[in-house]
């Protein structure tokens, strides 16, 4: 008592000077004997607690929103938060759905799309509206889009820091509401968009590690009984979900066998008008985010990655593009030669990782890259590949090293030199699978096309 009985601002000297002798755990017990200790102990609790604060993960349900809310209601917490990640977890068992998986879905997804939810957020993010070091706020998830974007509506949020992953085929299952209507109306409070057009198929063929396991344990569970059924599931239900699960196990069957031989999944198409309308209206958007199918390149030909790009973000007339960043992704290289040149007078930041060519050569692309004079920033992550074999014409000289795989520069004088040395000693080696593509690879060695990796290296410091 007689603790308590000292001004606040000895009491929170005394109780700083105290928190700095306890570990996590004894502290969160002291803030939590009483109000005005909880109270006085906000700005130790930020310090400590900064790396969480800094980069806050929330899930999109009701729990997680009202921890949100109470959490930026306190100044001190609010002061260090920069980004936060909304999403949702994903229910994808590989054994038949459950009507109690179902449920927990249908009632996850109902809470979403609620106005309860939209009203909650708005709150959370009127705070949010003031944070001073605030540079994110990240929804990474197939649903959740009307949600944040209606919150941010409501509140006219003032910065411009979200980034969206939009996913194509789910933007023509669920429309994404609002948002998939009328982007436009939305497109100001967007700093990112980044496009995911993966395939559930394909994101496991991309670890193929785990995807002939993955077949092997649908088909295996398939005969199996599901031993949490409720009793009073009905029969009809029961043999729905069965029926699905094996059009699934058919179908990942079907798509494994179709990368194996070097082909994309035949009937998986993004070329509907719906898409290409709704990129239309982001055309405001300063930073662009592609992700493609596949980390190593094993195909002749990506419809989905052509697709997205031929029709959703080629005919984009973006008005100020700062920032270009393709992942795993097929690419023709003529088309990117001309989306470049489309986006010459704005871009300043390029990166490509994991990138394939289905033509053209990279060198090309370099010399389209080096006519962008406002370019500040240049990365080539993890390997870009190409069909065509380019051999080195002049001697690369020694003091530029060994090959590398990551190489990134700043400035517009760097910029200028790496892409002036990579155009003059372009080379590039034999890609060799490694692991479960090696052994796809001697399976089908006719099939599966040849493509090289592009030799990169550092440049010497003057």
């Amino acid at each position: 008592m007689a603790l308590l009985a000292l001004p606040n601002n000895r009491l929170s000297v005394l109780l700083t000077k105290f928190c700095e002798l306890l570990d996590n755990e004894n502290f969160q017990s002291l803030r939590l004997t009483c109000r005005r200790v909880y109270q006085q102990t906000h700005a130790d609790a930020a310090v400590r607690y900064h790396y969480k604060l800094f980069d806050l993960q929330i899930d999109l349900d009701h729990k997680s929103l009202c921890i949100l809310l109470h959490l930026v209601k306190i100044p001190e917490f609010l002061k260090t938060i920069e980004c936060i990640l909304f999403w949702t977890p994903d229910v994808l068992p590989l054994r038949p759905s459950t009507r109690r998986v179902i449920r927990e879905k249908e009632e996850r997804d109902a809470y979403i799309d609620s106005s309860e939810a939209v009203h909650l957020l708005a709150e959370c993010l009127r705070y949010l509206a003031v944070a001073p070091i605030l540079d994110m706020l990240q929804l990474s998830s197939s649903t959740g889009h009307h949600l944040l974007l209606a919150a941010l509506d409501l509140v006219q949020f003032p910065n411009p820091c979200v980034e969206v992953w939009i996913e194509p085929d789910m933007l023509l299952k669920r429309g994404y509401g609002e948002f998939g209507r009328s982007p436009s109306s939305f497109a100001r409070y967007l700093s990112w968009i980044s496009l995911d057009e993966t395939t559930p198929s394909i994101s496991c063929g991309r670890y193929s590690t785990h995807y002939d396991s993955m077949v092997d344990r649908l088909e295996a569970d398939s005969e199996d009984e599901d031993d949490e059924k409720e009793e009073d599931e009905e029969d009809e239900n029961e043999e729905a979900i069965e029926t699905e699960q094996k059009r699934r196990i058919r179908k990942a069957i079907e798509n494994k066998r179709a990368i194996e031989q070097g082909f994309h999944v035949r009937d998986y198409r993004l070329d509907q008008p719906q898409i290409a309308s709704f990129f239309h209206g982001l055309s405001s958007v300063p930073r662009l985010y592609l992700d493609g199918c596949d980390e190593f390149p094993r195909l002749r030909f990506c419809n989905a990655c052509s697709d997205v790009f031929v029709y959703s973000i080629m005919k984009v007339p973006f008005t100020h593009l700062t920032t270009l960043k393709i992942r795993d992704m097929y690419i023709s290289g003529g088309r990117l030669q001309r989306f470049i040149k489309q986006q010459a007078h704005t871009l300043k930041t390029i990166e490509f990782n994991c990138t394939t060519l289905t033509d053209g050569s990279w060198k090309t692309v370099a010399r389209v890259l080096k006519s962008i004079s406002g370019l500040e920033e240049l990365t080539f992550r993890f390997g870009v590949y190409q069909k065509a074999e380019a051999r080195r014409v002049i001697p690369q000289p020694s003091a530029y090293g060994n090959t590398v795989d990551t190489v990134s520069f700043k400035t517009r004088t760097n910029v200028q030199r790496c892409l002036k040395a990579f155009i003059q000693f372009f080379s590039t080696s034999k890609y060799v699978r490694e692991g479960p593509y090696q052994v796809q690879e001697l399976r089908h060695r006719r099939t599966l096309p040849q493509y090289y990796k592009v030799d990169l290296f550092k440049l010497p410091s003057r």
